[in-house]
């Protein structure tokens, strides 16, 4: 009987009063022993499966914990209950919300479940152990969910916040964006408004990366390579390493323009690859922001890249 006792508080340590049935079984606690504590009020059922101590203090941060383990390992805290716990600006407050992978299907009281399939590993982080969308993504996924006047002052207030940039929340958007996503064009207009984005001529792309190369002192590219491919066969692409068959391609483009053309540079992607080539994409903000960064990135690409073609 002990056991179950040490168990559970071992989990309530850590996930602020809250555990679940899912977490006890495998560590040798039975529904007997499960039953006998909610009989004598030392354990609160707050959902199906989720349990409390009793006596422990309610808070928001622990409906948080009570609805990821509702919904299982799967969920993520996700739109205005990761906005809240992000202390991102003008978002409603008080809303438990979690996205999940399509096909599972959740019903509980109190909490708002989204069914999304293209949250990408980048896109996580934990705060005090609680799996939770990044600043950017969760901005993006409210893009979808909040009225169109709330989004422009969520979007900027969170910038000037310092919680999440407007090229984060860019580089997010444009890593998800598909046809008919909702919230994305909204977003990208939102963006162009707040940071008057204006495309940057082939001159101004190329000269930047060249100078971003020769600065890092990585292996010069070749400039303006011919498309590796049967289709876009009247194309250049910015740069390219040939003997690493990798493709170099600067974004400069306005956001709003970039979400319209994602299909096409999907597309150009994908005939370089039948080709044998990679393709790697980075955005004139990242160029022009964080050199550095941008440089060792493609420093290990290119690395990789020759040692996979070696192999």
């Amino acid at each position: 009987m002990a056991r179950a006792d040490d168990v559970a508080v071992e989990l309530a340590h850590l996930q602020l009063g809250a555990f679940a049935r899912w977490q006890l079984l495998p560590r040798g606690v039975s529904d007997d022993a499960i039953t006998v504590r909610l009989q004598n009020r030392r354990w609160i059922q707050a959902r199906p499966g989720v349990y409390l101590l009793a006596g422990v203090s309610k808070t928001f941060e622990q409906r948080l914990w009570v609805g990821w383990l509702a919904v299982g390992p799967g969920g993520l805290v996700s739109h205005e209950g990761a906005a809240e716990r992000h202390r991102i600006p003008n978002v409603i407050r008080g809303r438990v919300t979690l996205i999940t992978p399509h096909g599972r299907h959740h019903r509980i009281e109190g909490v708002f479940v989204h069914q999304l399939d293209d949250v990408l590993p980048d896109h996580r982080m934990a705060i005090d152990g609680l799996p939770i969308t990044t600043p950017a993504r969760t901005v993006v996924d409210l893009a979808a969910v909040v009225h169109p006047a709330r989004l422009l002052p969520i979007v900027e207030d969170t910038n000037h916040a310092r919680i999440a940039s407007y090229t984060q929340v860019g580089a997010c958007m444009t890593s998800v964006a598909r046809r008919g996503k909702p919230g994305i064009r909204r977003l990208a207009r939102v963006l162009d408004k707040l940071t008057s984005t204006n495309a940057r001529s082939m001159s101004v792309l190329e000269r930047k990366l060249f100078e971003l190369v020769a600065a890092a002192r990585l292996d010069r590219p070749t400039s303006q390579f011919p498309f590796p491919g049967r289709q876009f066969t009247n194309g250049c692409v910015d740069a390219a390493y040939l003997d690493a068959k990798l493709v170099i391609e600067v974004d400069g483009r306005s956001w709003h323009t970039r979400i319209a053309e994602v299909k096409r540079d999907h597309e150009r992607d994908a005939e370089a690859a039948r080709n044998g080539w990679q393709t790697l994409r980075l955005l004139w903000e990242h160029v022009e922001d964080d050199p550095d960064g941008t440089a060792a990135l493609i420093r290990d690409v290119l690395r990789e890249r020759r040692l996979q073609l070696a192999s």
